[in-house]
């Protein structure tokens, strides 16, 4: 299929009366078709509806194709994959690196880090299902800081290099 993405509000139950499948957050928009031609014009249609309420939509924005990134989610339905875009990924790589230098030094993160990490392994975690079972050793870390077992720290060190080396695949554009 191919996809288009655009911004919005809460327009999402006339669309879905209109019979045009839709994903939103806030202001991004994604619509898919068979094909281009069929995806354009369902975009189309979501346009023509918000200017008839009186709103605007930036069609130079729009993107269409059969590999895009929505919401930091790289589509591909040429190959049937998801992953999360190369920057995003290097980025957290990069974090990831560096809390587990720390960790391995005998040094802490703080709580508020540690949090952050596992909102966003958990994130992550909805791409790759695998990736569930690479995060609890963070929300044990989350709970017991410090005071964790040996046996679970060596389960985060582990679970962090997982992380680390799934991240650097993504980051060079490489499938799950």
């Amino acid at each position: 299929p191919y996809y288009c993405s655009t911004w919005s509000a809460e327009f999402r139950r006339w669309f879905k009366a209109r019979r045009i499948p839709n994903a939103h957050m806030v202001d991004d928009w994604l619509t898919v078709g068979k094909t281009e031609a069929e995806a354009r014009e369902r975009m189309l249609t979501i346009t023509q509806l918000f200017e008839s309420c009186g709103f605007a939509l930036a069609t130079e924005k729009f993107e269409y194709g059969t590999k895009m990134v929505f919401l930091g989610v790289l589509i591909d339905s040429a190959r049937m994959e998801l992953r999360f875009e190369s920057t995003q990924s290097k980025g957290m790589r990069i974090q990831l690196e560096t809390y587990l230098h720390r960790i391995t030094n005998g040094s802490e993160v703080d709580h508020s880090t540690i949090r952050h990490v596992c909102g966003k392994l958990n994130w992550f975690a909805e791409i790759v299902q695998s990736g569930r079972m690479h995060i609890r050793s963070w929300w044990a870390y989350e709970k017991y800081g410090s005071r964790m077992y040996p046996t679970t720290r060596n389960k985060l060190i582990l679970d962090t290099q997982w992380w680390i080396d799934l991240l650097r695949s993504w980051e060079n554009d490489h499938s799950l």
